[in-house]
């Protein structure tokens, strides 16, 4: 006489402690991998948010710098435009001490003697 073995493909509901134990464990193994799966979603997200703001320090840094090299220039600007309007008052007051001289030396020509 062969023995009849009987196989079931209906899965085994254990209640053991090993089984049920294992059961929790996967469980809380899927857990873990889904909060990995969502902390790694979370750290690519911050990563790229952290390249775009990386693009727009350095966008600032380039605006501050041409900004920079703009005040520079202006600040060249009216130093020389200060020195250009000293000069012209110098100027101004030469031709009017000039307008004078030959104001008197044409009243001296022009009297009869």
């Amino acid at each position: 006489d062969v023995p009849v073995y009987r196989v079931s493909l209906k899965p085994k509901l254990s209640t053991s402690p090993k089984a049920d134990k294992v059961t929790r464990l996967t469980k809380e193994l899927a857990a873990m991998r889904r909060k990995i799966e969502e902390n790694d979603c979370m750290l690519i997200q911050g990563l790229e948010e952290l390249r775009r703001k990386d693009l727009n320090i350095r966008a600032l840094e380039k605006t501050q710098q041409r900004l920079a090299t703009t005040l520079s220039q202006l600040e060249r600007d009216i130093e020389k435009m200060n020195t250009t309007q000293a000069e012209n008052d110098k100027f101004t007051k030469e031709n009017a001490s000039l307008i004078r001289v030959i104001g008197k030396l044409s009243n001296k020509v022009n009297k009869p003697r």
